[in-house]
């Protein structure tokens, strides 16, 4: 993929970015209870620049915050497969653009940057694992990040091979900071020591900035400073709420415009600029003049950049064409896997038109009409963005079919085997010529248009599923099974009922429906005092079962007592299950804002993993309710 930068004198040659994980936009503009504001230094700089508010997407994690922030698009949700510290698809950085990158930080967070193609320009220094303690001094993650970079700069002066790097344009300084993140973890972030941490950020990155220009003293250094996410009150983080969704952003130094302050009584009284975390990685591009990511696609916030209509325009004309080489490239790799009368190509921007705004915009920078530029590429960038959607989600009807139709075949097939009970061989020798004829030609059809292995699994499901169904109920209709096998009482459809009703109520009881965020991690604290978040994870995991373990035990229970058949109540459990989790992938939202985007996948992702969760606790209730550790005294001989 061909990379695009501004062909214009950037206006810094070296940036400075500051990322604090976990701190909040709420927290972090709000004044003291005096009245004083909790960052002094950020507040005078953003006099001397811009500040706002940047909106990130869920899942706000630490991983995929940080890919925003410096590679420009939101995390592949298959990195969830990997723990959120590998990627499955490979992308370039705003670091990889850069001549020299150093980083201090999280050994998780600072080597996701410095893979094998960009060791020879992207260093990376971590404090290590057993620091990142709950009972301790958070503060020191940070006062080891910042006594680092003193230490650097001071190696530099004698270093000559260091100081020659410094000195070159297209540098960047990163400060991963965590300390925020482990305080509202531990304290919340309403406590007495997350505003103090606050004050102990603000003083650290102080102490960074007269560094640096004491160093350089050439006024082109440019100073980022901005989080990966928010936080709850209660301490946690990855859902869609405004308090994980909104962080701060304070961007001061060379080239950055300089807000006016307004008469206002607030502690930051001037009028803040939002933007997109997306938006951060190509703005810092454009500030030292490096390459945009590749595969970033944030827009160039222009109220940022104190810059001449030619830069801005120039700035623009790039951004345009590097998201606009993503769209062609997404384009072409789908006409290439299907034949011409399956293909169809998004109507907003066909390759006329592409032609036409290439040729436009090459006019218009020949006669130097900087502003109409400007104009043109803001007008057209959503429908690029548009466009890209739309080739992502090609197959998203398709498949939704398929998935729905998978639905209906597993649901007629459950009910099959409430209504009989025997085994019966449902292997595809019972189908007829037809059957196998329709099922071989659409999967050559998909094979031909080059669908992936899983694609073509999908579309099958619906035709074995079916075919089971169908071949259980033409037995019973034939007489081949016994009606003592067919009877669901109503007493077994209550009891499934009223145990899907104790599952939700277990769920309540635990947490909050919404998502798995909203259980409060302070118990945790007692059994993990270093900060590994996915041991965390899974003890709040086991929290959640063990209300399901009690519901199924005694679920297993009562059919012991009434002589209700297991297998017909766990097969009533999950149609309702099944039919929740339809209704619900039905309503999966992915436009919105990103409380309702994030719902909504909960709800599915809920519906989804409740029944396989009891299915496989099932076995478990058995062994607890049935296995006899010691043998049944008998009195009678």
């Amino acid at each position: 993929m061909r990379s695009y930068g501004a062909n214009a004198a950037p206006p810094a040659d070296r940036l400075v970015l500051f990322v604090a994980d976990g701190l909040r936009a709420q927290s972090f503009f709000e004044c003291n209870s005096d009245g004083s504001v909790k960052s002094p230094f950020l507040r005078r700089m953003s006099r001397k620049g811009t500040w706002g508010t940047s909106i990130t997407r869920v899942p706000t994690e630490s991983r995929p915050g940080y890919v925003a922030i410096i590679s420009g698009f939101p995390e592949d949700i298959g990195a969830v497969m990997y723990g959120w510290r590998e990627n499955p698809v490979a992308f370039d950085s705003f670091f990889n653009q850069s001549r020299y990158t150093w980083s201090w930080g999280s050994s998780e967070i600072v080597s996701m940057f410095s893979k094998a193609e960009s060791q020879d320009h992207v260093f990376t220094q971590s404090y290590p694992t057993h620091m990142q303690e709950f009972y301790r001094e958070a503060y020191r993650l940070d006062d080891w990040v910042f006594r680092k970079f003193e230490a650097f700069l001071n190696s530099t002066l004698t270093n000559d091979t260091l100081h020659d790097m410094v000195h070159q344009n297209k540098v960047v300084f990163f400060l991963n900071l965590l300390a925020m993140d482990v305080i509202g973890h531990s304290s919340k972030p309403h406590s007495e020591m997350y505003r103090e941490g606050i004050r102990m950020l603000d003083s650290g990155i102080e102490e960074v900035y007269r560094l640096v220009e004491g160093y350089f003293a050439d006024q082109r250094t440019v100073y980022v400073f901005t989080a990966d996410h928010g936080m709850t009150d209660w301490g946690s983080h990855g859902a869609g709420s405004p308090q994980e969704t909104l962080t701060p952003v304070v961007i001061w130094g060379s080239g950055i415009n300089q807000l006016p302050d307004a008469v206002s009584s607030a502690c930051w009284p001037s009028s803040p600029v939002d933007i997109n975390q997306v938006d951060i990685a190509p703005l810092m591009s454009a500030l030292i003049g490096a390459a945009f990511p590749a595969n970033s696609i944030g827009v160039v916030p222009l109220e940022y950049l104190n810059v001449s209509s030619r830069s801005k325009a120039l700035v623009m004309l790039a951004n345009f064409r590097q998201l606009l080489e993503q769209l062609l490239i997404q384009k072409r790799r789908k006409r290439q896997m299907y034949w011409s009368i399956f293909f169809r190509e998004f109507p907003g921007m066909t390759m006329q038109r592409v032609r036409t705004l290439t040729d436009a915009l090459e006019y218009l920078l020949s006669k130097q009409r900087y502003v109409t530029i400007v104009d043109i590429c803001k007008q057209w960038i959503p429908t690029v963005l548009q466009g890209m959607q739309y080739y992502h989600q090609y197959e998203r009807r398709l498949l939704t079919c398929c998935i729905v139709a998978s639905f209906c075949a597993w649901l007629l097939c459950m009910f099959s085997f409430l209504v009989v009970s025997k085994r019966l061989d449902l292997t595809l020798s019972h189908c007829n010529y037809f059957d196998m004829g329709l099922m071989g030609g659409l999967l050559f059809l998909l094979w031909c248009n080059s669908f992936r292995a899983t694609f073509m699994l999908y579309a099958m499901m619906p035709f074995y599923l079916f075919h089971a169904a169908n071949l259980r109920l033409n037995f019973r209709e034939e007489g081949v099974l016994g009606s003592k096998d067919t009877a669901v009482r109503v007493d077994d459809v209550r009891r499934a009922f009223f145990f899907i009703s104790f599952l939700f109520l277990g769920f309540f009881g635990t947490g909050n429906i919404a998502s798995v965020n909203s259980f409060d991690p302070n118990f945790i604290i007692l059994f993990v005092q270093v900060y590994r978040p996915f041991v965390m994870c899974a003890l709040l995991i086991v929290k959640m079962i063990i209300p399901f373990m009690i519901a199924c035990c005694s679920l297993c229970a009562l059919s012991m007592f009434t002589n209700s058949k297991m297998e017909t109540l766990y097969w009533l459990v999950v149609i309702v299950g099944d039919m929740q989790a339809v209704q619900f992938l039905l309503l999966l939202k992915d436009t919105g804002s990103w409380l309702e985007i994030g719902e909504s996948i909960s709800h599915y992702l809920i519906a989804m993993t409740m029944t396989a969760v009891v299915m496989l606790l099932s076995y478990g209730a058995r062994f607890y309710t049935k296995c006899q550790i010691f043998a049944p005294k008998k009195h009678l001989p």
